[in-house]
Order: C-alpha cells, then sequence, then structure tokens
C-alpha cells in the first residue's frame, strides 16, 4: 500500500484513531470547531513507528510526516506518539516534534515549543478542550521535564486567565493533594540539605504561578477553600527563587 497514495480504508483507520483519541480525552465532535477528516500524516507516522527497527527508513519516514494542522490530524498524532515516545525514548524527541497535542500534554519536543505554545492559547479557548487541560496539568507531573513544562505554562498563563491557574491548582490539590505535598515536602530535603539543589527546581517551578498568585491577589486565593493555607508548594518555589535556583 502507497503511503503517497492511501486506500479509502486506511484514511477511515486514521479518522477512527482520530474520533477514539478524542474520546478517550473527553472532547466533543467537532474538537477546536474543525470538523474536517484527517490527512495522510498519521498513516506514515505510523509506519515509521512500524520500522523503527531499521533505522534509516524509520528516519526517512519520519522526515516525510507533514506538520498536523487539521483537529483530526492532532489527534490521530497524540494518539500514537503518546505511547510509542514512552515505548521508543531513542526517538522520543522527534515523535513529540510530531505531535503538538502530545507536547502540551506532556511536553514539547526540541523543534515544537512555539507551536505548543500556540496550541496551547487554541485549546484554552475552547470548554471541552480547556477542560482536559485542567485535567491534565493537576495531575502529578511524570518527569521533571513535565513539570517544568506545566510550570513555565501556568506562570505565563496567569497574568491573561487566572481563573484557569487557580482552577488547574483547585483540582491538584482537591484529587492529588496528598501526592502534590509529598513531592514539595521531598523538594525541600534538597533545598534545605547539603547536596544537590537540581532536583528540586522542577517541582518548585511547578508551584510557581500559585506562589506569585498569592503575592498579587491574595484575596482570589481566600475565595477558594482548597487553596487556603496550602503553603508547602509555594514556600518551596519562594525559597528556590531566593537561592538563585528558579
Amino acid at each position: 500500500m502507497r503511503l503517497a497514495d492511501p486506500a479509502s480504508e486506511l484514511l477511515l483507520w486514521v479518522g477512527r484513531l482520530a474520533s477514539v483519541t478524542a474520546a478517550r480525552l473527553r472532547l466533543t465532535a467537532p474538537v477546536l470547531g474543525d470538523p474536517r477528516p484527517p490527512g495522510v500524516g498519521a498513516a506514515i507516522l505510523a509506519a515509521s513507528i512500524g520500522a523503527y527497527r531499521y533505522g534509516e527508513r524509520a528516519a526517512l519516514l519520519l522526515r516525510a510526516v507533514p506538520s498536523p494542522v487539521r483537529a483530526a490530524d492532532l489527534l490521530a498524532n497524540h494518539g500514537l506518539v503518546a505511547r510509542a515516545a514512552q515505548l521508543l525514548p531513542g526517538i522520543r524527541d522527534r515523535l513529540l516534534d510530531l505531535s503538538p497535542l502530545t507536547g502540551v500534554l506532556d511536553r514539547p519536543g526540541p523543534r515544537t515549543t512555539v507551536a505548543c505554545e500556540a496550541l496551547l492559547d487554541r485549546l484554552l479557548a475552547d470548554q471541552d478542550a480547556r477542560a482536559m487541560i485542567v485535567r491534565f496539568f493537576a495531575a502529578p507531573p511524570q518527569t521533571p521535564e513535565q513539570a517544568e513544562w506545566r510550570g513555565e505554562c501556568l506562570a505565563y498563563i496567569r497574568h491573561d486567565d487566572p481563573d484557569f491557574v487557580l482552577d488547574v491548582y483547585e483540582a491538584a490539590l482537591i484529587y492529588y493533594g496528598t501526592e502534590h505535598e509529598i513531592r514539595a515536602r521531598a523538594a525541600w530535603y534538597h533545598v534545605l540539605g547539603s547536596g544537590a539543589h537540581e532536583p528540586a527546581v522542577p517541582t518548585a517551578l511547578w508551584w510557581r504561578a500559585l506562589a506569585e498568585l498569592e503575592a498579587a491577589v491574595p484575596q482570589r486565593i481566600r475565595e477558594r477553600p482548597p487553596l487556603v493555607g496550602r503553603r508547602v508548594g509555594t514556600n518551596l518555589y519562594r525559597h528556590a527563587r531566593d537561592l538563585g535556583l528558579t
């Protein structure tokens, strides 16, 4: 089967992948108001993942994958990359560069930070997608890179959309409060101890936006009881900042 001229059945399966991915993310059609069907990009991406063991062949296919533009392409690529990037660390960055939606929900590839920031803005303007971002950003980060990315996003969004940022921290403390506070206390040991401070930085950055909102608009914090008095993480950020770590 030629990928440059795919059979209609292949495109049908790509469309099904996009639909299943949207359902798993609790997104309703048309996602981002874009009803267009997906193109051939996800099929080429799937072929490149399948050819991973063949080295150069996989690399050639990866270079042929077009940047996803339509919402269905974003979803189909994410449906492939979210799992494949975990299983294939050797090409993880290249896969993330081909899936901006995965970059938003996990962390961007080395070449797509700007694209992921632009997509994040689009997602926050959509009610369903906004709720999805709250769920993902509230969960305890799986990697230091993910913690830093989410912390950076929350820090820049808090100026224009503090309600979204407070929604994230409120959900985080309601549903994952114990784990977030355990991580913050563990980071404190690195900051206060005599060893390396670097392991504490990603966790401190995750709390940055809430610490800044506590200082800038304390009344907004008092309006949300789950956020009142939860200062382990915000104090961690302030201390790390004063030490010049952030």
